[in-house]
């Protein structure tokens, strides 16, 4: 019979060092799983739910406490054989990136005829997929062999996370800047300067804009449009948001078993696919089916955290 806190405990063995769980987390645990024994033997729902509770939020306090002290202690001791890994899968990332954006921007078309000059407006936009893909293809190249240590993935987390931020700033501002200079420059190459600056469709709009353009739309009974905008709103929220769960699977993978590197890379790919998904089928599938947009864009974030939980908290078959 499992009892409270045995995956705690896995999670806790993948976390920390040996010596930090025996001293913080078994012990917290050991009075989880006491509390729990005596709430239950009395016979009260309540106080046995209280019990699991109370124990689950304070080994949780305990075990980011000491998985940050852990990783504290490791950051400032790289091995020579960690360093170039992680060189090597920096660098396989930023060049992963850099074709991906240079293919996307190349292959772009605006339906006018635009100089070369103006390409760079467009690498914003196309960092929405260029840079997930290099995140991923980077991890999959480290985290083979020797390169699968704690510090390592550590540190991949930290830049997926800082990836992140760096993203929901591209997507919030900089691309509908970047499209808009994009759309204007292009039109007055084509057609010549106008008085008046072009009006911005929703690829445009900024976040803040994107959200009043919603909610005047709805006032003033378009549902459908306000639909469309939708999409577009929460599709940028899940290219700021998607990459943590995307590395965290990558990971969970490596740590499971020792993975061939075209294994890992092919895994890669088959994450970045489900990434993609709801960029092309979320506003078809809302506007067939009659589903909030919110359900339809958020269903592959959802798939890939639930992965990422899945392979990191269950218990590897024990090999015959």
């Amino acid at each position: 019979m499992r009892r409270p806190g045995d995956r705690l405990h896995r999670l806790a063995t993948t976390l920390c060092t040996e010596r930090t769980r025996r001293r913080l987390i078994d012990p917290a645990i050991a009075d989880l799983q006491s509390e729990f024994a005596v709430a239950r033997r009395a016979g009260a729902r309540w106080h046995t739910g209280r019990a699991l509770a109370r124990g689950y939020v304070s080994i949780a306090k305990v075990l980011v406490i000491a998985a940050c002290g852990d990783l504290w202690a490791e950051a400032s001791a790289w091995q020579p054989a960690e360093r170039a890994s992680a060189r090597r899968g920096l660098l396989v990332a930023l060049l992963t990136t850099a074709v991906a954006t240079v293919l996307l921007v190349a292959t772009f078309d605006s339906g006018i005829q635009t100089n070369w000059r103006l390409w760079g407006y467009l690498v914003p936009s196309m960092l929405t997929v260029a840079l997930p893909l290099g995140l991923l293809i980077g991890s999959a190249w480290t985290f083979h062999g020797g390169g699968r240590t704690r510090k390592l993935a550590a540190g991949c987390v930290v830049a997926a996370v800082l990836c992140s931020i760096a993203m929901y700033g591209n997507v919030s501002w900089l691309t509908p800047e970047s499209n808009q200079t994009f759309r204007e420059r292009a039109f007055e190459q084509n057609f010549g300067p106008r008085d008046t600056p072009l009006e911005r469709g929703l690829y445009e709009l900024t976040m803040p804009d994107l959200r009043n353009r919603i909610e005047q739309e709805l006032a003033t009974g378009h549902p459908e449009r306000a639909h469309v905008a939708e999409s577009v709103y929460y599709q940028r929220l899940v290219a700021a948001v998607s990459m943590l769960p995307m590395v965290g699977i990558i990971l969970a993978l490596a740590f499971r078993r020792e993975w061939t590197r075209g294994w890992l890379i092919g895994a890669a790919v088959v994450i970045f696919g489900v990434y993609c998904a709801p960029f092309v089928s979320s506003r078809p599938l809302s506007e067939a089916l009659s589903i909030a947009p919110i359900v339809t864009t958020w269903t592959g974030p959802a798939l890939l955290t639930g992965t990422a939980l899945l392979l990191t908290l269950r218990r590897p078959r024990a090999r015959a």
